[in-house]
């Protein structure tokens, strides 16, 4: 299996799995997405290939405007562009860290799935008339968010879990996925 081929089907397969959660209404884990992961390790990965870079990108903008229409949310809105703004940063770390280092990655990506929390949810304070506009409202908005809805918390375990299990998947493929073959010997450094 050609590892092109490899990472391309990644791509497809969270994009997929994206939908498929955030379609379950019995099921939805809200924060759990592949999104952080793609992003990190595309900076990791594609070091030399912008091309696969800008088609993870893609796959972010496609999956939230299709994501949008079904849940009845306006196209493209403001709240879009700062989640786009988290991502690039975070691509941008990914290419910052050292490829050999699995414990600098684990950590970088640890921190920007932190800093994504931190930052989205500051705006949300900012933007919503829900939240008090002190600092207890801000904290809220970190911790228990909003009545009727699943508390905040609850949003930075699941990306942090998903943020880890997709790094994984995608580390894994990349290592032992040779260009040309699989070969065993190969995933010995992952």
């Amino acid at each position: 299996m050609n590892k092109k081929i490899a990472i391309l089907s990644a791509i497809l397969i969270v994009s997929l799995f994206r939908f498929y959660t955030a379609l379950q209404t019995e099921f939805h884990l809200g924060g759990f997405s592949p999104l952080m992961a793609l992003a990190f390790m595309g900076g990791w990965i594609w070091r030399d290939s912008r091309s696969v870079a800008l088609l993870s990108f893609s796959a972010l903008l496609i999956t939230d405007l299709a994501l949008n229409s079904l849940h009845g949310y306006p196209g493209f809105h403001s709240f879009m562009i700062l989640t786009f703004v988290c991502y690039l940063i975070v691509f941008q770390i990914g290419l910052k860290v050292q490829p050999s280092s699995g414990i600098h990655q684990l950590c970088a990506l640890i921190g920007s799935s932190v800093g994504f929390y931190l930052i989205t949810n500051t705006f949300c304070w900012i933007g919503s008339p829900l939240y008090p506009q002190t600092a207890q409202g801000w904290v809220q908005s970190w911790t228990l968010g909003l009545p009727g809805y699943p508390p905040a918390y609850t949003f930075l375990r699941n990306a942090l879990i998903s943020d880890l299990l997709f790094w994984g998947i995608l580390k894994f493929a990349f290592v032992c996925l040779p260009e040309k073959s699989l070969n065993k010997s190969d995933c010995v450094s992952v």
